[in-house]
């Protein structure tokens, strides 16, 4: 977790495991990433799983300055 990152202010913590964000499944990375950059500048819905038992929605602000989402690479 990046101290004072938008993910930190909105409660979002390093051992959170992210069900869903806006409603569509986050189980693969490339839905995470496709939510997040059509929400960037925005407030997102992530529905978290905290303590393997608890299960939170917490509204983050999209700030993508801080992170970098690139495509996988393939080997050939």
């Amino acid at each position: 977790m990046v101290k004072g990152s938008n993910a930190e202010k909105g409660g979002l913590k390093d051992e959170d495991h992210i069900l869903e964000v806006d409603g569509n499944s986050a189980k693969f990375i490339h839905d995470f990433k496709k939510v997040l950059l059509s929400k960037k500048g925005q407030t997102t819905a992530m529905k978290i799983e905290r303590n393997g038992t608890d299960t939170l929605v917490l509204q983050i602000p999209v700030d993508l300055s801080l992170i970098h989402i690139s495509e996988p690479t393939r080997p050939y």
